[in-house]
């Protein structure tokens, strides 16, 4: 669905990271050699799947946004959201090896932001607000679009997700880094919002950062997907 306090951390691919993410108890992954042929496969095309669906959902929302409040723009966005349930899953299953427990998390923050988005948008065709125009369903589509919830949860899972990839280094480090500095950058944002509803949750600032992690991130899923080799780049979880 989406289209910073800075911080700057030398990381060395041996070293330790700083301590938001050094915490995280690193007890049930298992390198490449540990794993049958069959379930690293799976893993593998998982990822893929995810990073596919890193562009197709940025095409979709992208291409609903620009079309402003229309029917196809509707139809798009609740596209959109529905590919966030493939890429949540793909993340998800990349990661699992790495820190089970927060993996789980980081897809709950996600699932929790798909409901509200496609709760959001279905709430924007007309045939749905003229049918239960004051119905539990349509409160909860205003609420979110006035605190942007979902957006706040989707930051959360994001950064968790990011965070593990940064811990394992299954995928490059620098990618996952970028992505941790860009959620935590729309996370503050978010969450300003919500304590101070006149910041503006969605400041361009913000997203375009996340909105770049995501598509390089996706691109280097989708050719080349993550690597549980042991060795420097995933002895946080040997």
């Amino acid at each position: 669905m989406h289209l910073r306090l800075v911080f700057c951390a030398t990381i060395d691919r041996n070293a330790s990271l700083p301590n938001f993410a050094g915490n995280l108890p690193v007890i049930e992954g298992e390198p490449e050699s540990m794993m049958d042929a069959h379930e690293s496969e799976y893993r593998r095309t998982c990822a893929r799947i995810a990073g596919l669906m890193y562009w197709l959902v940025f095409v979709f929302d992208f291409s609903g946004m620009s079309l402003g409040n229309t029917p196809t723009a509707h139809w798009l966005s609740l596209a959109g959201g529905l590919l966030t349930i493939p890429l949540a899953y793909g993340l998800y299953a990349a990661v699992a090896p790495v820190q089970k427990t927060v993996a789980r998390i980081a897809f709950g923050f996600r699932l929790v932001e798909i409901v509200l988005t496609l709760t959001s948008v279905a709430a924007a065709f007309q045939a749905i607000r003229s049918a239960w125009p004051d119905s539990f369903f349509m409160r909860v589509a205003q609420w979110d679009d006035s605190t942007a919830f979902a957006a706040f949860v989707f930051t959360i899972g994001s950064t968790l997700f990011f965070l593990l990839f940064l811990r394992s280094r299954i995928i490059p480090a620098p990618l996952s880094a970028l992505g941790v500095f860009a959620s935590i950058v729309a996370l503050g944002a978010c969450f300003a919002h919500l304590v101070r509803p006149s910041f503006p949750a969605f400041t361009m600032w913000a997203w375009i950062p996340i909105m770049l992690a995501e598509l390089v991130t996706g691109a280097w899923l989708m050719i080349r997907s993550v690597c549980y080799a042991p060795g420097p780049a995933f002895a946080s979880v040997a």
